[in-house]
Formats: C-alpha cells, structure tokens, sequence
C-alpha cells in the first residue's frame, strides 16, 4: 500500500517540475535556418517525403546540437502524416469464416474418438 501511495507522490511531483520547467516555442524553419531554445541549437538540415502502408508523409531532419556540451549532438526525424483510412465491413466475415473452419476441426478431432471399452 506504501509503494502505491510513494507511485501517486513521484507521478504527482513529476508533472509538477515537468510543467514549470518546460519550454515550447513554435517555429517554422526552411533548409539550413537555426533557432536556439534554451542550451540548444536546432538546424534543419532536409525535408523528403514518406510513405508507410497507409500514410503519406514529410519528413525533417533536424540536427541538434547543445551548447554546453560539444558531445551532446544528434539528430531527430519529426514527420508530419496524412492516413489513407479504409473502410472494409466485411472483413468480419473473413475471421468469422477462419473461427468456424478452427472449431470444426475441433469437433471433428473429438468426434473421431472411439471411448475406450
């Protein structure tokens, strides 16, 4: 019951710092430009487009570096997706179908069984 209630507190603490400690600033950047956000420096280096099984998608790359420590450096891949949705209703029949060939299977294995005299 303790650790519980100690889970409750830390959870109640995190959100807590995590709201008053952060930073969030709208940008919109083009190839090459720079902004900086606290120690951070944010370069967008390229932008190319994606494509998943159902999405399309932009892809950037933004480079990442921190000013404090000359070792801090990355890179992040934030995408910006538009889904194709598909609306398939008879799928259903396709599981229900799958089910029943399982179960019958099933009830001919069992019905194949003599009893034992």
């Amino acid at each position: 019951m303790h650790l519980a209630h100690l889970g409750v507190l830390i959870t109640a603490i995190g959100i807590a710092v995590t709201t008053s400690e952060s930073i969030e600033k709208d940008v919109a950047l083009a190839i090459g430009e720079t902004v900086t956000i606290a120690d951070y420096q944010f370069t967008m280096t390229d932008i190319y487009e994606t494509q998943g099984a159902n999405f399309d998608g932009i892809t950037a790359d933004m480079q990442v570096k921190n000013s404090k420590n000359k070792n801090d450096n990355f890179h992040l891949f934030p995408e910006k997706r538009t889904y194709r949705i598909y609306i398939k209703p008879f799928v259903r029949f396709i599981w229900l179908g799958a089910v029943l060939m399982a179960l019958a299977v099933v009830l001919a294995v069992i019905g194949r069984r003599k009893p034992n005299k």
